[in-house]
């Protein structure tokens, strides 16, 4: 995410829709947890431990929780992200 993150800042966009269809083609959880307008806290014990496995709910959560402030500062990106997340 930070690479697409990147590009778009530096006015790369066709490489941030590049990216971030490679991206959400791995990563949809995380992107669909920034997008969203509630962030629920995973009830499972692999988080409760502390464990996230790639690609799952509870490593969406977490990215989002580590990184909130960059998504909740930048409006623009998360229309990006909105507009552009899946292949046309």
């Amino acid at each position: 995410m930070g690479l697409i993150y990147a590009d778009f800042k530096t006015n790369k966009i066709k490489s941030a829709i590049k990216r971030l269809h490679e991206f959400y083609i791995h990563y949809p959880l995380l992107v669909e947890e920034i997008l969203s307008d509630k962030h629920i806290e995973p009830k499972s014990i692999e988080y409760e431990l502390g464990y996230a496995s790639p690609g799952s709910i509870e490593e969406a959560y977490d990215y989002y929780k580590r990184t909130s402030i960059v998504w909740e500062n930048n409006p623009d990106f998360i229309e990006f992200l909105m507009n552009n997340k899946q292949s046309k």
